[in-house]
């Protein structure tokens, strides 16, 4: 026998589970939220600027760089033409972005000179954000920024803090044959170092 009213019953039952699986999912989201379970990582990446590659390409892969990703710039592969990319401003390292330089015919050995980028006109070339850590081996922590493989050269602002790199307070940078040359600064025309950092077969000049 249908009794009046059976159907609508059965969809209030029908709605009532609904909402208690809701509140149920709702409650374990919650709890996920406070055990601190992180989100899955975003893969790192990596940004090849080619030798047909354009000033634009490296500002826009350096503002965007996030922890873990690697910026390459293709080098000339002849020192005495090195391949030259002039800044029209202070480009902004975040934490954990690595940028160096790779030799256009992998079987080549790379030399910084077949890489020059030269400084805007208002100093620092690259400014390292933090927060960063070097481990006490030397190797990069946490944030640390890595530089490689590259002529840092021109800076000309007698008014500026870092002339060629300037390293915030709490970062860290680790350079590792890195040539810094021709840069002046009212403090630290190579480098101004107000954070941690490392250097290795680099040369100052």
């Amino acid at each position: 026998m249908n009794w009046p009213g059976s159907g609508s019953t059965r969809r209030t039952n029908a709605s009532r589970s609904s909402v208690a699986f809701l509140s149920f999912l709702t409650a374990i989201s919650s709890l996920i939220g406070v055990m601190g379970i992180p989100a899955p990582a975003v893969a790192a990446t990596t940004t090849t600027i080619g030798t047909g590659g354009s000033l634009n390409d490296f500002v826009n892969a350096v503002n965007t760089a996030q922890a873990g990703d690697i910026i390459e710039i293709v080098g000339s592969g002849d020192p005495l033409n090195p391949r030259v990319i002039q800044l029209t401003q202070t480009l902004n390292v975040n934490p954990g972005t690595t940028i160096r330089g790779v030799a256009a015919d992998p079987a080549l050995l790379l030399k910084s000179e077949q890489i020059e980028i030269r400084a805007p006109a208002s100093a620092p070339a690259f400014r390292v954000l933090g927060p960063g850590t070097v481990n006490a081996n030397g190797t990069p922590g946490t944030g640390a920024v890595f530089i490689e493989s590259l002529e840092i050269t021109g800076a000309d602002d007698r008014r500026a803090t870092g002339g060629a790199i300037g390293v915030d307070a709490g970062a860290a940078l680790i350079l590792r044959k890195v040539s810094l040359n021709k840069n002046k600064a009212n403090d630290g025309g190579g480098i101004h170092n107000a954070g941690t950092t490392y250097v290795y077969d680099s040369v100052f000049y």
